[in-house]
């Protein structure tokens, strides 16, 4: 049943759409130099981090995925969430004294610092890869999904809406445009999730009444056996390594923090994000869990909009929820166009035109997220290779391409033997196998089954080959950095990259120690949080 949006649903979607584009055309005159269009100028604050680190990890299909989750396994069906939500903790701590000092526009060109110019193009060219065939693919895909299944809206034509107006506001506006309608989108998405727990949980009657209605099996995290998709050695040790590519090293979440005022700001925004993450999640599984209770019939999937199509919801506040739903998806796109503009524009142009002034490499950047925009229409038809269950194909993919990355950003963060021989051979490697087993996955799955070795290949869980691929890949990365020969570029140290605080005064020295023991008790209170979660769960 596709709902009947009344009056003042329509004014909100309406007025959402309207500023939207007004952010574009305020931001275009602030975009003077490179640093302004692709870092905002690095002036953002701890609160602006935290809510856009959140507004883009909270992406449609985070929705769809999370909710359907919740409906089908309960919270056991989060183990692939929990630990992921804390790296945001080692971007503050780890990552971020490194990447902020050494005054990087990109994540690759970190690399280039630490190891060789190899290894920038490499990863630059595999970031971009993904971004177009598979990031993409996938937000487009839950974007004609969700529309049409809720407003009846035709695929194509979701798509190109939202493609065109996030494209707009993306072009003009900068990375200024992009943060600023980050942030209305993060508060959007909160307000419309306590909106759908209110009524939902109203229609139900209680939380007591939720838990007398579902099964226990549900309410526990750890205890639905024979769940092979959630296999607890791959939750353990596989998740924690995807969480490090995508929130330590993934140039699509990471600018955020590389636009901060500050390494204090950036850490500040990173514990925040933490923290909204991991209370996020335990709300949206239990949404899903409030779902199939008022919906026995549906499955996975079908959850969320099941929620909005009904009757759960008043008049007025589906147009929240709808406006919710465009800014999970927006977010996402406009990350996207803002990432992939920054790294061909810098980790591409800039090294074959050296010589191009600031106003050239924003006029390129605009024109780089031009084509994206057309990008995005023209891979519509690539959605079909996606599975039925959104959120756990998406898992999937990260799993194949992640370790060898997470290896060499972290191993080569640890350890000061480490050169660039060994990154190169480490990401060469490690992407090989990664790419392979996708392709199997996607094109060759059945006729891999009749080879013995591909069919072991093909067949072992996803987070299993992530642990083992990023084993391997860290072996690779060890000792190929020993094999003789002329140096390839281990050029700067991990200690090297970070520079002590020198503060100003007295003042401002007690302000950064207090800051930092804040930090300090934040990011151990929220470990214990999780960890009490899932002790209360079990």
């Amino acid at each position: 049943m596709i709902p009947i949006l009344t009056y003042p649903d329509r004014i909100i979607i309406i007025t959402y759409f309207v500023v939207m584009l007004l952010a574009g055309i305020y931001y275009i005159k602030s975009n003077q130099n490179s640093e302004d269009y692709f870092l905002g100028g690095r002036g953002l604050n701890w609160m602006a981090i935290g809510i856009s680190l959140f507004a883009i990890n909270l992406s449609g299909e985070q929705l769809v995925g999370l909710v359907g989750v919740g409906a089908q396994n309960g919270y056991s069906g989060a183990g692939l969430e929990w630990l992921p939500a804390m790296m945001p903790l080692l971007l503050a701590w780890l990552f971020v004294p490194l990447y902020l000092n050494s005054g990087i526009m990109t994540l690759p060109q970190f690399l280039e610092k630490r190891y060789n110019r190899f290894s920038r193009i490499f990863f630059s060219s595999l970031s971009l890869l993904f971004y177009l065939f598979i990031r993409l693919t996938v937000i487009l895909f839950v974007a004609g999904f969700l529309l049409y299944r809720i407003l009846g809206w035709d695929v194509v034509t979701t798509a190109v809406v939202l493609v065109m107006v996030t494209g707009i506001y993306t072009i003009f506006g900068g990375f200024r445009a992009v943060i600023f309608t980050e942030v209305i989108q993060g508060l959007i998405l909160i307000s419309a999730i306590i909106a759908i727990i209110f009524f939902g949980l109203s229609e139900i009657g209680s939380v007591s009444n939720l838990k007398a209605q579902m099964p226990e099996r549900f309410f526990q995290m750890y205890k639905a056996g024979g769940n092979l998709q959630f296999s607890w050695i791959g939750i353990i040790l596989g998740t924690p390594i995807i969480g490090i590519w995508y929130w330590c090293t993934d140039q699509y979440v990471v600018q955020r923090v590389l636009a901060a005022r500050n390494v204090a700001q950036a850490r500040g925004g990173a514990i925040f994000a933490s923290y909204l993450k991991v209370i996020l999640l335990f709300v949206l599984i239990f949404l899903g869990i409030i779902a199939i209770s008022l919906f026995p019939e549906i499955y996975a999937d079908e959850a969320f909009p099941a929620l909005i199509n009904s009757h759960v919801l008043p008049n007025g506040i589906k147009g929240l929820v709808i406006v919710a739903i465009l800014s999970a998806i927006m977010s996402s796109l406009s990350a996207l166009f803002s990432s992939s503009s920054a790294l061909f524009t810098l980790d591409f142009y800039k090294l074959i035109r050296p010589q191009s002034n600031e106003r050239e490499l924003v006029l390129i950047g605009r024109l780089t997220t031009a084509l994206f925009v057309v990008a995005a229409i023209l891979s519509i038809p690539l959605l079909k290779n996606l599975s039925t269950e959104i959120f756990i194909y998406f898992q999937k993919i990260p799993a194949y391409i992640a370790p060898p990355v997470a290896a060499v950003f972290l191993f080569g963060i640890i350890f000061k033997k480490i050169n660039g021989r060994g990154a190169v051979y480490a990401l060469s490697f490690g992407t090989f196998l990664g790419v392979l087993r996708l392709l199997i996955d996607i094109f060759a799955y059945d006729r891999a089954l009749h080879v013995p070795v591909l069919r072991w290949f093909a067949q072992i869980h996803f987070l299993h080959f992530a642990i083992g691929l990023f084993v391997l890949s860290g072996v690779v990365l060890y000792f190929g950095s020993l094999i003789p020969g002329r140096s390839t570029g281990a050029k700067r140290t991990p200690v090297s990259l970070v520079r002590k605080f020198h503060p100003k005064s007295a003042v401002s020295l007690v302000r950064y120690r207090y800051r930092q023991i804040g930090q300090i008790g934040a990011s151990f209170l929220l470990v214990v949080i999780v960890f009490g979660i899932w002790f209360t769960f079990l």
